[in-house]
């Protein structure tokens, strides 16, 4: 068991790296933590810089240890004890906290905070007190050099550390304010200042590179369930709005994808359906979802995935528009042949024979 979730939680951290803003690799890895924990409790231990795990410790050497072993230390995490019954989406946040970029959580308080607002009964223990003291380094900065440290093992006082610390305290000066504010504008439901916020934050994570992405999509879920993300979708139709909403919603991808296609399947007017149509076409990142909302059982559900693939060009979603010309429903039927003829490959036509 240990090595399972070893593994499993190794794989969850490796696709928060890699793969920031699609999340459905993490979702994966989450989903079977889920299982593979089941009514029990789990603890991450680092002793010696040897990973325990419920107890139980590893080798080094240990499928996916090195890594969870980095990612704690990097956080100074000397020990992560969880309840029993984590969802997917705990297991999925929690991979993203320890995949961010190191120092960005700067003291032990800021960590414990993050860990217990994804995990209200979690325990954290903080090995700040285990790095030793560098008369160098001022008390206020102490923490983030530690932090970049552990992750560079660049001797404290490279002009290299002092350059990323001074990154890092820029960065947090632009995000944290983007957040606070858009966390208020949600209690308000003020959803085209959310809007607004989100498109910010986004330009804060491109300029700011693959570490950066990592931490915005990470607080953009938190900000945002999809039970918000539906709200910030149902102000399209408002005169004005639709053109600042659906820049917003491009930031989500496959997050924004799901809320629409769940509005979609509440058979919305001409009008709505035609905005959230359109609204899907220009999504970055929901290729996944429409994939997924292909297969679906419900009629329309699949017809409108149709209609999006069709318009994005979507040579992924050939095989499945093939299969759905035979589907029972003609609407369907209909939506996937003239899919196909909009992707107009030589794949494409040969599925229309």
């Amino acid at each position: 068991m240990p090595t399972t979730l070893t593994a499993l939680f190794a794989s969850a951290l490796h696709e928060a790296r890699s793969a920031p803003s699609e999340p459905i690799g993490i979702q994966r890895a989450a989903g079977l933590l889920v299982t593979a924990a089941g009514a029990r409790r789990v603890e991450f231990r680092v002793d010696a810089g040897r990973l325990v795990v419920n107890g139980f410790p590893l080798r080094r050497g240990a499928p996916g240890a090195p890594l969870i072993t980095e990612c704690l230390e990097q956080h100074l995490t000397r020990r992560l004890a969880l309840p029993a019954g984590l969802n997917a989406t705990q297991w999925t946040e929690l991979a993203q906290l320890y995949a961010s970029a190191p120092g960005i959580y700067p003291t032990a308080e800021h960590m414990r905070a993050a860990i217990t607002g994804i995990v209200a009964g979690a325990t954290f223990e903080h090995s700040a007190d285990r790095v030793p003291d560098d008369p160098g380094v001022s008390e206020s900065g102490r923490g983030s050099m530690r932090l970049l440290a552990l992750a560079d093992e660049t001797p404290p006082g490279d002009p290299a550390l002092v350059s990323r610390e001074t990154d890092l305290s820029e960065l947090s000066a632009q995000i944290d304010p983007l957040i606070e504010e858009a966390h208020k504008a949600v209690d308000r439901a003020d959803w085209l200042r959310v809007a607004e916020l989100l498109i910010d934050m986004e330009k804060v994570a491109v300029e700011g590179g693959p570490a950066t992405e990592q931490i915005v999509t990470r607080e953009r879920r938190r900000l945002l369930p999809v039970s918000a993300i539906e709200h910030l979708v149902g102000e399209l139709p408002t005169s004005g709005a639709s053109t600042l909403v659906m820049e917003a919603l491009s930031t989500l991808g496959r997050d924004g994808a799901d809320a629409l296609f769940e509005l979609l399947a509440e058979q919305p007017s001409r009008e709505r359906q035609r905005l959230y149509l359109q609204a899907l076409e220009s999504l970055h990142g929901a290729d996944d979802a429409i994939i997924a909302a292909l297969a679906s059982d419900q009629d329309d559900m699949a017809r409108s995935a149709a209609i999006v693939a069709g318009r994005r060009r979507m040579e992924r979603a050939i095989p499945v528009l093939g299969a759905l010309l035979k589907h029972h429903d003609e609407q369907v039927r209909t939506a996937a042949w003239r899919a196909l003829e909009d992707i107009g490959t030589a794949e494409a036509m040969r599925m229309l024979g």
